[in-house]
């Protein structure tokens, strides 16, 4: 009976072991998906996270060194200058190396040639970017570059922090920008890219560039009959001036006409304007023998007779013509860049009363040192004697056209915005001399 008895007792607990066991695997079965779940939900979040990352950078420059815009690059610690220069780390992080050709921050393209090998890291130069003022600023960075299978790709890092800095000082070779402007007639001299302009035309840079540009109009025409120079073209010089990547239209002023009708009293014409995208040199004022005022422009016009007052030059670009004091019948000299048109009635000679040209103004900026934007000195009556000497300029070598008088006058020189010298009592005024438009920056 114990033995029935035991019997009874034993089926039931085995069935219920046997049911303990399912139950339990079942809620460890149940607990391995849920644990495969959060494990899930996490790995998505990171991938979201590093999306994220990629479009919408911020941190310190130290904190972005590993943020990646696609695959293949990274940025290291880069900074910007107070004085609008930066330095952009790169590094390339891919398996080939890859050619950087271009970098645009804050809309400003920066073209370069530069390879960076699988793992190793440059040094870019940026200039003229927003200045960079306290602990750091952001700028909107792409990089463009040639992966080693020949993939053109853009790495756009959004907005960055770069560390602001009081100078943007590269750690080892920087690289520089690569500059292919073109545009008017290029020479290379002395570690200088030169774009001389004789005639209009386009300047197109494809990257930003600081460069020396001279800007000269046309000078003004001399009037006939013993009257006024001609005044020189307008002149425009910067040492530093700023091109952002663009197209720049130049238009090349003509020189004004003299006037050709020696018989009787007739004025010159203006010079034409110089343009450089927005600079503009105001063409040279024209002579004048008729009666009125002198005719204004870059430099200003210059007069027959006295009781009027000369062509007024243009403010930061020449000067005055001269006035006409005591004689008559002689003209006074067209302004210069660098002075007044000189006055008549000076008799610097026994036979000459008329005024001088004014003086113009010497750059080196073509490689050798030219003189530009002279004034023409005004014309005689021959039996006063010779006409006024053109403007000469600090090293001579250019000089404003020569007034008529007992011998002959001459026109202003070409391409240097000299204005031309009046006319004899038989002899007609002389052309101003054409402008000219000259860029040169460092040669990379």
């Amino acid at each position: 009976m114990i033995n029935r008895a035991q019997g009874t007792i034993e089926q039931p607990f085995g069935k219920r072991l046997a049911k303990k066991s399912i139950a339990q695997g079942t809620i460890e079965y149940l607990m391995i998906i849920a644990v495969v779940v959060v494990i899930s939900l996490v790995v998505v979040g990171l991938v979201i996270t590093q999306v994220g990352n990629s479009s919408d950078v911020s941190g310190t420059s130290s904190e972005i060194k590993q943020k990646v815009g696609v695959s293949g690059l990274s940025l290291g610690s880069s900074v910007a200058g107070v004085d609008g220069n930066g330095l952009l780390v790169i590094k390339n992080i891919d398996v080939g190396n890859l050619t950087l050709t271009k970098i645009v921050v804050d809309g400003i393209n920066y073209n370069y040639s530069a390879q960076i090998v699988a793992g190793d890291q440059k040094s870019f130069k940026l200039k003229s970017i927003s200045s960079c003022v306290g602990k750091n600023k952001n700028y909107s960075v792409k990089v463009e570059y040639v992966s080693a299978s020949g993939l053109t790709k853009t790495a756009d890092f959004g907005n960055i922090p770069l560390d602001c800095t009081s100078v943007a000082t590269p750690v080892g070779v920087a690289v520089e920008q690569k500059i292919d402007c073109t545009g008017g007639t290029i020479t290379y001299l002395g570690g200088y890219t030169i774009h001389t302009f004789l005639v209009s035309g386009t300047l197109t840079c494809p990257s930003s560039l600081t460069a020396e540009v001279l800007v000269v109009a046309g000078g003004g025409g001399g009037s006939s009959r013993f009257g006024g120079g001609g005044g020189a073209g307008g002149l425009i010089y910067y040492d530093s001036y700023s091109i952002n990547g663009s197209v720049i239209n130049v238009i090349i002023g003509t020189g004004g006409t003299g006037n050709t009708n020696g018989g009787g009293l007739y004025d010159g014409t203006n010079g034409g304007n110089s343009t450089f995208g927005s600079l503009v040199a105001i063409g040279g004022g024209a002579g004048r023998s008729t009666s009125g005022n002198g005719f204004n422009g870059g430099s200003g016009g210059g007069i027959q007779e006295g009781g009027r007052t000369p062509g007024q030059g243009t403010g930061g670009q020449g000067n005055n013509g001269g006035t006409t004091v005591g004689v008559l019948y002689v003209g006074s000299g067209g302004g210069g860049a660098g002075s007044t048109g000189g006055s008549t009635g000076a008799k610097s000679s026994p036979t000459r009363y008329t005024g001088d040209g004014g003086s113009g103004l010497s750059y080196s900026i073509s490689g050798t040192s030219v003189t530009y934007a002279c004034g023409g000195g005004g014309g005689a009556y021959q039996g006063l004697g010779v006409g006024g000497e053109g403007g000469a300029g600090g090293s001579g070598s250019v000089s404003g056209g020569k007034g008529g008088g007992t011998t002959a006058g001459s026109a202003g020189t070409a391409n240097t915005g000299t204005g031309g010298g009046g006319g004899s009592q038989s002899n007609g005024g002389y052309n101003g001399g054409s402008g000219i438009v000259i860029v040169r920056y460092l040669t990379n």
